[in-house]
């Protein structure tokens, strides 16, 4: 039995209001239901890896608990939550805080290469699977009229990274490495491995 044969028979709870990762799952023709998570997602993890795991799983615990208190989490309901970073040297970078923070992290992207980093936590039952997908992203030298340009469109706003790479930023990228869905928010093999594990 495949992986999506599988989610055909469970309700499946995506703990994300990410228009992102909703259209690539509906990619699949899965039925899904949307609860957010309502926590303040911080965490005291400095490894990008570690800290990207963490939010996601806080996201996880926080979409069951409203399920519990809603009286609507039993063994067949398959909980998923996701968290994505940019990591450039070291440093995360999550969603900018405003115009001159996305200008800001642009102009250090610019040719240069980053790392996209998403979290992945599946719930079912009393199973529970904690995973990682990373994907490299090599952006062309960029001149302060193309960031500028493309700030003037607002795209960049809630966007790790300040950017979207299926959107006007794609002009921005030379090459990439890895999964191209994880770089827009939702690594979609990574999901269908993780839940040929997750359910039986």
């Amino acid at each position: 039995m495949t992986a999506f044969e599988k989610l055909s028979r469970v309700k499946i709870v995506l703990g994300s209001a990410s228009p992102r990762r909703q259209n690539i799952l509906k990619t699949q023709k899965l039925d899904f239901e949307v609860l957010t998570s309502t926590g303040a997602e911080e965490s005291s993890e400095n490894d990008p890896e570690a800290y990207v795991k963490d939010i996601a799983l806080q996201k996880a615990r926080d979409v069951q608990r409203q399920l519990v208190e809603q009286g609507r989490w039993d063994e067949k309901t398959l909980l998923i939550a996701a968290d994505t970073i940019v990591v450039l040297d070291g440093t995360i970078y999550g969603k900018p805080r405003d115009k001159a923070d996305a200008k800001r992290i642009l102009e250090n992207f610019s040719g240069k290469v980053h790392q996209v980093l998403t979290g992945l936590v599946l719930v079912y039952g009393n199973k529970q699977r904690v995973s990682c997908e990373r994907s490299t992203v090599e952006f062309a030298d960029l001149s302060e009229e193309e960031i500028e340009h493309y700030l003037s469109f607002d795209e960049y706003k809630d966007k790790a990274g300040a950017y979207a790479i299926q959107g006007l930023a794609s002009v921005f990228v030379k090459r990439i490495s890895g999964d191209y869905y994880n770089v827009v928010g939702f690594p979609i093999r990574k999901f269908y491995e993780e839940t040929n594990q997750i359910i039986d």
